[in-house]
């Protein structure tokens, strides 16, 4: 019995990481012209989401939320950066939202969901630059992307350094250290097998020396779901010479934008500004 509940437990508590999060997703605000799109991700969903234009954009925007999220989460930074004159797309990741697949992968194939955006973007803005944004899974699925994510610049808010250590962060903070040295092991091992991966190929760490365009990285100091060193990895990691490095002091793993408000809205414009050759 015990050895059965030994094996049982990790896999339950594994089938929890990995279960879609997919629910109908609130109608769109009437302060936003959203435009409902659909298109086929190469991770072979189809992609839910909202397109946000402006008139005589100044660029486009693809907004990726956070692990258990969806569209709706990106609303207020869609509204700042429409009041400064740029279009966004918000969508959901596969396993989010509207958009169905199977199993959640923390960036993997949600990478190839990224990629098809802003291939989306280019095609409907084929003029205009384009930034991402993308907040934890939504900035791992950018920077696993590397040069195939084809965007013009890059803010990445609370990314985690590599699967293994996600994995080990999430644990920890329920059970502690030494929870996590004995079950994050029986929870890496079963990656291979259900997320159709392998796990030391997902690493945003080592995937951010792939990604050419300007960077700004974004992190809480108390972040305990993806440590600051972390962050700091990514950041060291990027090559291009115009990346920018932004530690928030009393901040965890949350929603950057709410936490700063107004400080957020005007360091990542100014960094859009810069990074797209846009006088500020």
């Amino acid at each position: 019995m015990g050895t059965g509940l030994t094996a049982i437990v990790p896999w339950l508590i594994g089938s929890t990481f990995i279960a879609p999060c997919n629910h109908k997703v609130d109608p769109p605000p009437a302060d936003l012209p959203c435009e409902a799109v659909k298109f086929h991700s190469g991770s072979a969903a189809d992609i839910h989401g909202w397109f946000v234009d402006a008139k005589d954009a100044r660029a486009a925007v693809l907004l990726l939320h956070a692990s258990g999220g969806d569209r709706t989460s990106m609303l207020r930074r869609a509204r700042f950066l429409h009041q400064a004159g740029y279009a966004a797309l918000m969508i959901d990741f596969r396993c989010h939202g509207e958009s169905i697949a199977d199993v959640r992968t923390y960036g993997w194939r949600e990478s190839l969901d990224a990629i098809s955006s802003v291939g989306w973007l280019r095609h409907r803005m084929p003029d205009n630059k384009i930034a991402v944004i993308g907040f934890s899974l939504g900035g791992a699925a950018a920077i696993l992307a590397g040069d195939k994510l084809n965007a013009d610049a890059l803010v990445a808010e609370s990314v985690y350094g590599d699967l293994r250590k996600a994995i080990w962060n999430r644990v920890e903070m329920r059970i502690g250290t030494f929870g996590a040295d004995c079950l994050s092991p029986l929870l890496t091992m079963q990656v291979p097998s259900r997320m159709n991966l392998k796990l030391d190929d997902v690493s945003p760490a080592r995937s951010a020396a792939c990604v050419p365009c300007p960077v700004l990285v974004i992190h809480g100091a108390l972040d305990h779901h993806a440590h600051v060193e972390e962050g700091r990895a990514i950041f060291d990691a990027c090559p291009n010479s115009r990346k920018e490095w932004w530690e928030i002091a009393d901040a965890g793993h949350e929603d950057l934008c709410r936490h700063e408000g107004e400080i957020y809205e005007r360091k990542v414009l100014a960094f859009l500004h810069r990074a797209l050759d846009r006088a500020p």
